[in-house]
């Protein structure tokens, strides 16, 4: 079983890292000395001239607020778009320390059928949020260029699905519409490949992270098969080995959210302000037109939105459910030692670590400080 879980993670790992490539985002499994590929470091100069482009096309159109709200919508695609690109660029290594702890909480698991098939849901889940944001980001794109040349074709009209890249250009004649045309599709492209990857990298493992909750909640009730029904310890070497397991996990716990913390810290804030920039301008250019390019933009970004939010709720039933655990067994009739390991592990699990907008809400040490010192 723990074979077939960690050929699970490592596969879908592999299929992000592979989607990755093809824009020079293959950061999930590079080497972190070896420099970028040329794919890479041309989209990121790309991206870079783009954002200065998009800037100077807000000015040259000041007088057209139709104009702005289109080149604010290219502006908050890639503003949201370059701190992904500086996470899975400098940092780095950050999510390779998320992955080889995600191998060592599988490779713990080998002796216990329940709790491989409860991480067997975490790497299941994993797996469907890849795709799902793979398809969805797609299928954005799709539709973006799909509309568009319908227009071209049918309608007979010029007309760009976001902002102008190069605003000198006349985009309403040949070659300015073909020109930022052709610069839109290698927007779409690497938009697509990259925020796929890094946020299914993201909302994958903290996934994960949220239902490792009720994997440590398997070695919880481990405790329970130890005490019989006078509420006595049957095997006090087992207990030991029990509390062991769990605080190694709980452990891995706290440096999984950790590592998620400074690999995300850095574009959180950033998604939101992009994400904000692209509502505007789609309510914006709804209330004038019926942009159906616009509309698909617009319901990608609510549920990123939503997923952010979501997920954050979803984090707090998982720990709750752990805490519950922990409530309900036979805490009374285990060695003193233990029960305070124990009383650490709640107030840990009851100060988590949660996504925040700037980031996540840091771990409170006083509480680690106060029942260290209750320990000892």
């Amino acid at each position: 079983m723990p074979k077939g879980i960690k050929d699970l993670y490592q596969d879908t790992v592999k299929d992000i890292n592979e989607f990755g490539s093809w824009a020079g985002v293959d950061f999930l499994l590079r080497d972190v000395t070896k420099p970028l590929s040329r794919l890479g470091s041309f989209m990121f100069f790309a991206v870079i001239l783009g954002i200065i482009s998009n800037i100077y096309s807000m000015y040259y159109f000041r007088d057209n607020w139709l104009d702005i709200a289109f080149a604010l919508a290219t502006f908050g695609i890639i503003f949201a778009l370059l701190p992904k690109i500086y996470a899975v660029y400098t940092i780095n290594h950050f999510a390779h320390e998320i992955i080889r702890e995600i191998n060592d909480i599988i490779s713990r698991l080998v002796h216990c059928q329940e709790k491989c098939q409860e991480m067997k849901i975490c790497l299941k889940g994993f797996q469907f949020i890849y795709k799902v944001i793979k398809i969805v980001n797609l299928g954005t794109a799709i539709l973006m260029f799909v509309y568009t040349f319908a227009v071209v074709f049918y309608k007979k009209e010029r007309i760009l699905f976001v902002g102008y890249i190069l605003p000198f250009l006349n985009s309403k004649e040949y070659p300015g519409f073909e020109i930022n045309l052709f610069c839109h599709m290698f927007e779409a492209y690497f938009c697509t490949v990259i925020y796929t990857t890094a946020d299914t990298f993201y909302f994958g493992h903290y996934f994960i992270a949220c239902r490792h909750n009720f994997v440590m909640a398997h070695y919880v009730r481990d405790f329970n098969k130890l005490v019989n029904e006078n509420d006595e310890i049957t095997d006090y070497k087992k207990v030991d080995k029990c509390l062991v397991d769990l605080l190694n996990e709980h452990q891995s716990h706290l440096k999984l959210m950790s590592n998620l913390t400074d690999f995300t810290i850095k574009q959180n804030l950033c998604q939101i302000i992009g994400s904000m920039c692209s509502i505007i301008m789609n309510i914006f250019v709804l209330v004038k037109i019926l942009w159906i390019s616009g509309l698909a933009i617009l319901l990608a970004v609510i549920a990123i939105l939503f997923l952010y939010g979501a997920m954050g709720s979803y984090y707090l039933i998982c720990a709750e459910a752990f805490q519950n655990e922990i409530y309900n067994c036979k805490w009374y009739s285990l060695p003193p030692r233990t029960q305070k390991a124990l009383a650490y592990v709640l107030q840990m699990s009851q100060k988590p670590i949660q996504p925040s907008v700037g980031g996540f809400v840091a771990l409170d040490l006083r509480v680690f400080m106060k029942v260290s010192i209750q320990g000892h």
